[in-house]
Protein backbone atom coordinates (compact mmCIF):
# COMPACT_ATOMS: atom_id res chain seq x y z
CA UNK A 1 0.00 0.00 0.00
CA UNK A 2 2.76 2.11 0.68
CA UNK A 3 4.05 2.06 -2.59
CA UNK A 4 1.16 2.88 -4.31
CA UNK A 5 1.03 5.99 -2.05
CA UNK A 6 -1.64 4.96 0.14
CA UNK A 7 -1.59 6.08 4.17
CA UNK A 8 -2.63 5.09 7.50
CA UNK A 9 -4.93 7.91 9.29
CA UNK A 10 -7.48 7.89 12.47
CA UNK A 11 -11.11 8.40 12.47
CA UNK A 12 -10.77 9.68 15.96
CA UNK A 13 -12.67 12.73 16.78
CA UNK A 14 -9.21 14.79 17.35
CA UNK A 15 -8.61 13.57 13.80
CA UNK A 16 -7.98 16.46 11.12
CA UNK A 17 -10.13 16.04 8.08
CA UNK A 18 -7.63 14.65 5.91
CA UNK A 19 -6.63 12.00 8.69
CA UNK A 20 -10.35 10.82 8.43
CA UNK A 21 -9.89 9.92 4.51
CA UNK A 22 -7.26 7.69 4.95
CA UNK A 23 -7.93 3.94 6.14
CA UNK A 24 -8.49 4.11 9.86
CA UNK A 25 -5.62 2.22 11.82
CA UNK A 26 -8.27 0.94 14.54
CA UNK A 27 -10.92 0.21 12.66
CA UNK A 28 -9.95 -0.61 9.12
CA UNK A 29 -6.60 -2.80 8.73
CA UNK A 30 -5.54 -5.02 10.95
CA UNK A 31 -2.92 -4.20 13.33
CA UNK A 32 0.09 -6.41 11.78
CA UNK A 33 1.11 -5.31 8.55
CA UNK A 34 1.29 -9.04 7.34
CA UNK A 35 -2.49 -9.61 7.17
CA UNK A 36 -3.08 -6.31 5.24
CA UNK A 37 -3.85 -8.51 2.37
CA UNK A 38 -7.33 -9.44 4.10
CA UNK A 39 -8.24 -6.08 3.56
CA UNK A 40 -7.16 -6.21 -0.40
CA UNK A 41 -8.89 -9.45 -0.76
CA UNK A 42 -11.93 -8.04 0.83
CA UNK A 43 -12.15 -4.85 -1.30
CA UNK A 44 -11.25 -7.13 -4.75
CA UNK A 45 -14.15 -9.16 -3.78
CA UNK A 46 -16.73 -6.26 -3.03
CA UNK A 47 -15.46 -4.92 -6.12
CA UNK A 48 -16.29 -7.88 -8.32
CA UNK A 49 -13.28 -9.90 -8.31
CA UNK A 50 -10.64 -9.03 -10.89
CA UNK A 51 -11.17 -8.16 -14.23
CA UNK A 52 -10.02 -9.48 -17.85
CA UNK A 53 -6.93 -6.39 -17.50
CA UNK A 54 -6.21 -7.22 -14.12
CA UNK A 55 -5.94 -10.77 -14.70
CA UNK A 56 -2.72 -10.12 -17.25
CA UNK A 57 -2.07 -6.72 -15.40
CA UNK A 58 0.60 -6.76 -12.17
CA UNK A 59 -0.85 -7.74 -8.63
CA UNK A 60 -0.23 -4.57 -7.66
CA UNK A 61 -2.21 -2.64 -10.11
CA UNK A 62 -5.29 -4.82 -9.12
CA UNK A 63 -4.66 -3.99 -5.20
CA UNK A 64 -4.23 -0.35 -6.30
CA UNK A 65 -7.69 -0.08 -8.23
CA UNK A 66 -9.15 -1.97 -5.06
CA UNK A 67 -7.76 0.02 -2.42
CA UNK A 68 -8.83 3.36 -4.34
CA UNK A 69 -12.29 2.04 -4.81
CA UNK A 70 -12.68 1.55 -0.71
CA UNK A 71 -10.50 5.02 0.28
CA UNK A 72 -11.29 7.14 -3.33
CA UNK A 73 -9.65 10.27 -1.19
CA UNK A 74 -6.55 8.69 0.15
CA UNK A 75 -3.56 9.18 -2.03
CA UNK A 76 -4.19 12.59 -2.87
CA UNK A 77 -4.31 13.06 0.53
CA UNK A 78 -1.27 11.31 1.73
CA UNK A 79 0.72 12.38 -1.31
CA UNK A 80 2.17 15.59 0.60
CA UNK A 81 2.87 12.94 4.01
CA UNK A 82 4.38 10.33 1.65
CA UNK A 83 6.62 12.49 0.23
CA UNK A 84 7.89 13.65 3.13
CA UNK A 85 8.79 10.41 4.74
CA UNK A 86 9.99 8.90 1.36
CA UNK A 87 12.38 12.52 1.56
CA UNK A 88 13.64 12.02 5.16
CA UNK A 89 14.77 8.57 4.98
CA UNK A 90 16.19 9.24 1.50
CA UNK A 91 19.83 8.46 1.78
CA UNK A 92 20.55 11.12 -1.34
CA UNK A 93 20.16 14.86 -0.35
Amino acid sequence: MGNAGFAIGSSSPQATEDAKALADAYTDMPPFPKFWYTIAVDAIEKNGGPSLIDRVAPAGWLIERAMKARWPRCIDVARPYVAKSRQDVSPVR
